[in-house]
């Protein structure tokens, strides 16, 4: 009877080493030779991330040799390379929803394809499947200088658009990506004043947007106007003369102008306005 406890206890001391043993492999962290990285970049009010591994050069020959052309690449090493977007965005000009695609690619001499792929889970490409694509487009590879480790990075950001940049070794491709700012920006403006209409930095806020945007500007000058009713200053006043001439109303919006630069010298405590050049400048390309 002692003898089947003691194997008993035996087999319970074994088992539990063995499911300790495997969660300390299981939590191990370990150096990776093609590292892991993020990016972030939020277009007009839209946050992309992409995640991907960075191989090395290691003074091999990448795209044609390593990375052979017209063959199907998981755009890095390990994981395939994933893109995430909160929003419906448009990639080259292809709409996409919202959501988590891995990124693949077929490198060619004179052409990219780039895949955007619904199938986030699998490493590699064998088991790759046409059926799970979900935008496929084709850009041009570019020259560029010498990059060690592959790198995803963002660029040529504006107002509402920018690039997805693939580079390794001498070789880089842009991916032109577009959101829709106005969208949630007016929305944000519409909560905004109907929980604080009388509220003068909302209303210029609202009003900058519509300045900077070029877009509404009737209901931009409304809001600045209204706003400097409520609290006038030498910016508001500058918001308001880059509406006035954005619409047009060139002779207008150099009063109004002048009238910012001479509230800002008024204001400042040795009567000296640092902006004045600056919006001098900017009266001088109203036509």
């Amino acid at each position: 009877m002692l003898f089947k406890k003691t194997q008993k206890m035996k087999k319970i001391v074994l088992s539990t080493l063995v499911m300790l043993l495997a969660a300390s492999s299981y939590a191990q962290k370990l150096p990776r030779t093609s590292p892991l990285a993020e990016v972030e970049q939020i277009i007009g009010l839209t946050e992309i991330e992409v995640k991907y591994s960075r191989p090395a050069v290691k003074g091999r020959k990448i795209f044609g040799d390593v990375v052979p052309f017209d063959e199907l690449w998981r755009t890095g090493a390990n994981e395939r390379a994933i893109i995430e977007f909160e929003d419906a965005i448009k990639i080259a000009g292809n709409d996409i929803k919202p959501g988590k695609y891995s990124i693949l690619t077929i490198p060619g001499k004179e052409q990219w394809e780039i895949l955007f792929s619904s199938n986030i889970t699998s490493w590699g490409t064998n088991d790759y499947d046409e059926k799970d694509n979900v935008l496929s487009i084709k850009v041009q590879p570019e020259l560029a200088n010498f990059t060690e480790n592959l790198l995803f990075y963002f660029d040529e950001i504006a107002w509402d658009k920018g690039n997805l940049i693939i580079k390794w070794e001498r070789t880089k491709v842009s991916i032109p990506i577009q959101v829709d700012v106005d969208t949630k920006a007016w929305a944000e403006i519409q909560t905004a004043l109907k929980n604080s209409p009388e509220d003068a930095t909302i209303l210029r806020n609202a009003a900058r947007y519509c300045s900077d945007s070029k877009t509404r500007l009737d209901e931009g000058l409304a809001f600045i106007q209204k706003s400097n009713s409520i609290k006038e200053s030498w910016f508001n006043l500058l918001i308001e003369a880059r509406i006035l001439a954005a619409m047009g109303e060139s002779g207008k919006a150099k009063e109004v102008a002048q009238k910012a630069i001479q509230l800002g010298e008024e204001t400042s405590k040795d009567g000296t306005f640092n902006y004045k050049s600056l919006i001098e400048a900017e009266m001088a390309d109203w036509k």
